[in-house]
């Protein structure tokens, strides 16, 4: 097996495990806002932080299972296309109440958008499915190496994003 075989699996593993690791970040945040909010820091404003992460229920992990579902033969797309079927529901689940209460979603839509998260991950979840079964990739490694890796820094975009949008909140509430 050359190079590419083995980091294209590598960066299956990372895309799985990065979006776990957002779904914690996302709970971290959480935490740190409730426990700025109780230290007296009530400027804390991080409907940005929030907005990202309903971005990435609607939109980004459905641009990222796009490129994760992708392979060469028509079994691996299935297995690929029911593994992040689970992980994009569940991961939609655990970021709903973070987003919906960072997002400052107080009107009734946050907890609409906390019961129905899977739901709202639906749609892009169908384009990513119709999009990675129609992605048709040679059986060459090399192949498979860029949509992984496009997946992961999908993913650690989201997350980067999130966290800058939380850390430049914290600094002009300090300010």
């Amino acid at each position: 097996m050359n190079r590419y075989g083995k980091w294209s699996r590598s960066l299956s593993l990372a895309s799985v495990l990065a979006m776990g690791f957002y779904c914690l970040l996302a709970w971290y945040l959480f935490y740190r806002y409730n426990r700025l909010f109780d230290a007296g820091y009530t400027s804390l404003d991080v409907s940005m932080c929030g907005g990202c992460m309903q971005y990435f229920i609607w939109f980004g992990a459905g641009l990222a299972g796009c490129l994760f579902i992708g392979s060469a033969d028509d079994e691996s797309r299935v297995h690929r296309a029911g593994v992040w079927g689970v992980l994009q529901c569940f991961t939609a689940w655990v970021l709903a109440y973070p987003a919906a209460f960072l997002g400052k979603m107080n009107d009734g839509s946050g907890l609409m958008f906390i019961f129905f998260a899977p739901l709202a991950t639906l749609p892009s979840f169908a384009v990513a499915l119709i999009l990675g079964m129609s992605l048709n990739i040679s059986k060459s490694p090399e192949s498979y190496f860029r949509p992984r890796l496009f997946c992961f820094l999908v993913i650690l975009a989201f997350m980067v994003i999130t966290l800058s949008a939380f850390l430049s909140a914290e600094i002009v509430a300090a300010a």
